[in-house]
């Protein structure tokens, strides 16, 4: 998903809508959202997936690019959903009133909530595709207008320092750090030195005390909507040192 949204944060911040709970694959409609994605898929130009297996993404059931266009897409099946698209098309041809065309459906109270709940859903679709498009709408969860501004200078990621950092830690075995732009201190520990790394960098930031600091650990991006772990700039196998706990990495900014 990361690769498809080219690792912009504002975009994954916007397909998370900070709903609660978790998915299971039993309760969603995966086996037509494949159909669906193959079908999408068949031209070699497209690119979709399946947002259902995912809790990071809480909008649509497919997500992707057809045609040359960001596209955010509801699969919907069955009788009932398909009764319920058909009213919801009626909804916008029909020149009679929709409290009208309500009352004939206040004797199906599960129709109703059933009707309520897709049109969120087509409301929310409709917000979040516009942002991404032209950056600029309102989030369907603050119901704030957003304008994304794009910055005229690529922010700067240190790739090399990273790199240099795990390159360090080989070289003494035990521990690395480093300092970038005066004021984000990182710390590498592995063995016996794992257990005090977090002491040492809350030394660091109360040699001032003046001085406020927060200290967190990398493995934090896990829970966070920000880049995979995959993606630092970092080799396979380092990584997997962190995900095992073998080696730990913390960062302390003041």
């Amino acid at each position: 998903m990361w690769q498809l949204i080219q690792g912009q944060l504002w975009i994954s911040r916007r397909l998370f809508l900070d709903v609660k709970g978790g998915k299971k694959l039993k309760e969603v409609n995966l086996e037509s959202a494949v159909k669906v994605a193959e079908k999408y898929n068949e031209n070699p130009q497209n690119f979709v997936l399946i947002s259902d297996i995912t809790n990071n993404v809480q909008v649509g059931d497919i997500i992707g690019v057809v045609d040359g266009s960001f596209v955010i897409a509801e699969i919907k099946e069955g009788e009932k959903n398909l009764e319920i698209l058909e009213i919801i098309e009626e909804l916008g041809k029909s020149e009679e009133p929709p409290i009208d065309l309500m009352k004939k459906l206040s004797e199906q109270p599960k129709m109703v909530k059933q009707l309520d709940r897709t049109i969120k859903q087509h409301q929310t679709l409709h917000k979040v595709h516009e942002i991404i498009n032209t950056d600029k709408g309102i989030d369907p969860t603050s119901g704030k207008d957003i304008k994304i501004i794009t910055p005229k200078e690529s922010t700067p990621t240190f790739d090399g320092r990273l790199m240099a950092l795990e390159k360090q830690l080989k070289e003494r075995n035990f521990w690395a750090y480093d300092v970038i732009e005066d004021c984000l201190h990182i710390g590498i520990y592995k063995g016996e030195k794992r257990f005090v790394g977090h002491l040492l960098l809350k030394a660091i930031g109360e040699q001032d005390e003046n001085s406020n600091y927060v200290i967190v650990d990398v493995m934090s991006i896990i829970e966070s909507l920000n880049k995979p772990l995959f993606f630092l700039p970092l080799s396979p196998d380092f990584i997997f040192d962190l995900i095992f706990n073998w080696i730990i990495r913390s960062m302390l900014t003041p």
